[in-house]
């Protein structure tokens, strides 16, 4: 099945108006969340605390997510198409009995670390928030694979679906929820919203690829080989993870009130754009890729690489320049609203002025990690990710010591540089490996 750069383009183009809805509707929750609940204590509470089950839940979401089992499961299908019905159930059941077992452990590490660390009330609250937490984990897993078998059967269209149907059902639920239940409502709405989008996905993979889910403990010659590399990149990625939860505890230190949750506002309209390019380009990408590399079409590789790391990087600096020009009107249009005061807009304007240096780079890392994996390179996202953890640690001290909150945003810039350019020069390296037909 040969794949051209053009086919890539059109197919992108089709996804982009239904994720430019999609991703408008997702954008709309942290515009709610600052309308409704603002910069609270309780809001602090809850960034935390999301941050540590999503610190949990990537070990699998990010074995899924743009990964190596998008080439693995493009070359069973092109050698063993009996095999492949076999492999995603036992994909399935293993993910379930990992995503309990994750979730359990995590819900209790949670619960005593709240009953330490808050008074009372503030436990109260904080506690009532794992069992919405430990369900959003779980479906979020399930759906995190099944999304990653649509894609590889290059069926992109269905996962925005399921995905829309999903915030419509978390954006109902916040709304009715809210005035009851207060900031518990957005956890619970998550859980939800993901339910409903799990079964979406899971009706597209039975009808479109013709793969009804059953539970099935056996371990094909597939699996096998991708959990050995699958285990270096989501640990690669696990260690990304701890970077926002570190953000959280430096933005505690900085003494700021309600210093986390702006941090997570601005941070979040800074990569709005790469949401997008997620969404559209990055799953086209890898699938296209998987199919050059299984058929050996080496020189279609570096092509398709190179025009997408050029468009990408010069999109995204154009972009980020745009963004920076108008970041005072446009996040006093979107936030100022609601609970939300007019000095903490301007502290989120000046965070996101930090944010956007990093935002080109972010988005090369992000098209590096997906050649890479395409080419079964997951031992280097394991250094990657190992060497993420590090530089934001160092940064985030050094930063924030000079410039407060505005340092953490900074040294998160920072750490965005550096990985796309180490993964950068080792796909140079990885190329100069090709045959040299493909030179």
């Amino acid at each position: 099945m040969a794949m051209t750069r053009s086919s890539v383009g059109h197919i992108v183009l089709r996804l982009l108006p239904l994720q430019l809805l999609l991703r408008g509707w997702e954008a709309i929750l942290p515009l709610l969340f600052a309308i409704w609940f603002g910069h609270s204590a309780q809001m602090d509470i809850y960034y935390f605390s999301f941050s540590l089950f999503t610190f949990v839940g990537s070990f699998i979401s990010y074995a899924y997510t743009d990964s190596v089992i998008i080439p693995i499961l493009t070359n069973l299908r092109c050698s063993e198409p009996q095999h492949l019905r076999q492999m995603i159930a036992s994909l399935f059941t293993y993910t379930l009995v990992l995503a309990v077992a994750l979730g359990l452990v995590i819900g209790l590490i949670a619960f005593g670390w709240f009953s330490l660390r808050y008074t009372l009330d503030s436990f109260s609250f904080a506690a009532r928030m794992i069992l919405p937490l430990f369900l959003y984990l779980l479906f979020l897993s399930l759906k995190s694979f099944l999304i990653a078998v649509l894609n590889a059967e290059h069926h992109y269209v269905l996962p925005p679906l399921a995905g829309g149907f999903g915030t419509v059902v978390n954006l109902a639920c916040l709304f009715l929820l809210k005035s009851g239940i207060g900031v518990l409502a957005i956890p619970i709405a998550s859980a939800l919203g993901e339910l409903v989008a799990l079964l979406v996905v899971m009706w597209a993979v039975a009808i479109y690829c013709n793969s009804p889910l059953f539970i099935s403990f056996e371990r094909p010659q597939a699996m096998i080989q991708f959990s050995k590399l699958a285990f270096f990149e989501v640990s690669g990625s696990t260690i990304t993870r701890i970077n926002p939860v570190v953000d959280q505890l430096m933005a505690n230190l900085t003494m700021v009130v309600g210093g986390g949750a702006l941090l997570r506002y601005a941070g979040d309209v800074a990569l709005v754009p790469t949401s997008l390019l997620q969404a559209t380009l990055l799953p086209v990408l890898l699938s296209h890729l998987s199919e050059h590399v299984a058929h050996k079409d080496y020189h279609q590789v570096k092509k398709m690489t190179y025009s997408s790391l050029s468009i990408v990087f010069v999109g995204l600096a154009v972009l980020s320049g745009v963004i920076y020009l108008m970041r005072i009107p446009l996040l006093r249009f979107l936030f100022l609203r609601g609970v939300m005061e007019g000095e903490g807009v301007d502290q989120m304007a000046q965070l996101l002025g930090f944010f956007l240096l990093g935002l080109a780079p972010f988005g090369v890392m992000l098209v590096l990690a997906r050649v890479h994996s395409a080419l079964q390179n997951s031992q280097l996202l394991f250094k990657a990710g190992f060497l993420s953890a590090l530089t934001n640690l160092l940064l985030d001290f050094l930063c924030v010591h000079q410039w407060g909150l505005k340092g953490v945003a900074l040294a998160t810039a920072g750490v965005y540089w550096v990985l796309a350019c180490f993964l950068g020069v080792a796909l140079f390296l990885s190329f100069r490996q090709f045959p040299k037909s493909a030179q």
